[in-house]
């Protein structure tokens, strides 16, 4: 994976959050993040809402819409 595609990272980082795998989604976010990549933050943020939707109790993805807020 190219360390620079923060679309990438945000994406791989859902799949993690998705099934409640906390501990490997919340360094990808943080590199994604660190990257400074505003849109694809945006996108990604968007995407965490979106599965909110199917997965309400999933504490992963609350988690992942918090850090992602506050950056």
């Amino acid at each position: 994976m190219d360390p620079t595609l923060a679309n990438t990272k945000f994406n791989l980082a859902l799949c993690y959050a998705v099934t409640d795998r906390w501990a490997e989604a919340d360094p990808l976010y943080r590199r994604a993040i660190a990257l400074h990549a505003t849109e694809s933050q945006k996108g990604g943020l968007q995407d965490i809402r979106n599965a909110l939707k199917t997965h309400p109790n999933s504490q992963a993805l609350r988690k992942a819409e918090a850090l992602l807020s506050d950056s």
